[in-house]
């Protein structure tokens, strides 16, 4: 295989790679926005809405209602 073939299989494979972990963290963004929305949702159906601002606020109180809650 000639060296210009290996530099531009080189450059697919990094294009191709880099669009796929924004892919990824975009879906990642989403699954996470999807999560707090239910677990907001969820706290306002039980009139928690203390919880709601706490957890906004504190990641390991809203890791710990997504336990709850059976979110993670």
């Amino acid at each position: 295989m000639c060296q210009a073939l290996r530099e531009i299989m080189k450059e697919d494979f990094e294009a191709a790679e880099a669009r796929g972990l924004e892919k990824g963290m975009l879906e990642g963004m989403e699954k996470g926005e999807n999560q707090l929305s239910s677990l907001i949702t969820r706290l306002k159906e039980l009139g928690r809405t203390d919880d709601v601002f706490k957890a906004a606020a504190d990641k390991q109180y809203r890791d710990k209602l997504y336990k709850e809650f059976k979110m993670a």
